[in-house]
């Protein structure tokens, strides 16, 4: 909070079991830090989150696997990525586009791509994989309700039958709603090291 007032925020996490919510405030100067928000809220699982405030804030988050004890290479520690926050009215709204670049499904890499509707309303997006040279190789459409987010794992495998893709790219197109936004993971196969890839017009 770079402010100079307190700010009082709320916390939705929309997850499969429902919206969970839950208040905070934040003193005007400093920085809180909500580790395993998901958990403070008595919530689990995957699901996109919200954040609303009385007053302007910064906010990030960050996602993590934790290493197993037993490991041999960094036992107990974290793999993990940054979000940042978005503004609904900053998604993309029914006939617009945007593209996740630079993905990769081969032997020492795969992808994910993700989808959150932040709007007021359902949202349809149709997502459309392609490789370098620009060939189209399948499509599919995402319903996506109010405040939802789903992800597909390994989409060039498990849509598209590519096991050796090693520039692909996606193209999002919102056909319904607004306040969607698309991003991607890359993932190193060895180390299990998370790359975002964030959407751009």
């Amino acid at each position: 909070n770079t402010g100079g007032v307190t700010a009082n925020g709320q916390i939705k996490f929309f997850g499969s079991g429902g919206v969970v919510t839950n208040t905070t405030y934040v003193p005007a100067g400093t920085q809180s830090m909500l580790t395993d928000v998901v958990g403070q809220l008595g919530a689990s699982g995957q699901g996109a989150l919200e954040v609303l405030s009385d007053q302007p804030l910064k906010v990030t988050s960050r996602t993590y696997n934790q290493v197993s004890s037993g490991e041999s290479c960094y036992p107990n520690g974290t793999q993990g990525q940054d979000y940042p926050a978005v503004a609904a009215g900053d998604g993309l709204a029914a006939g617009q586009s945007a593209y996740l670049a630079g993905l990769t499904e081969n032997a020492s890499y795969r992808c994910n791509i993700g989808l959150v509707n932040v709007g007021s309303g359902a949202a349809t997006v149709l997502v459309e994989l392609y490789n370098g040279a620009g060939t189209k190789l399948t499509s599919y459409t995402v319903p996506l309700a109010a405040g939802r987010w789903a992800q597909e794992t390994q989409p060039f495998k498990n849509k598209a039958g590519q096991t050796a893709m090693d520039r692909g790219y996606a193209k999002i197109t919102v056909q319904s709603g607004s306040g969607v936004f698309a991003f991607a993971s890359v993932v190193d196969n060895l180390t299990n090291d998370p790359t975002t890839v964030a959407m751009q017009r």
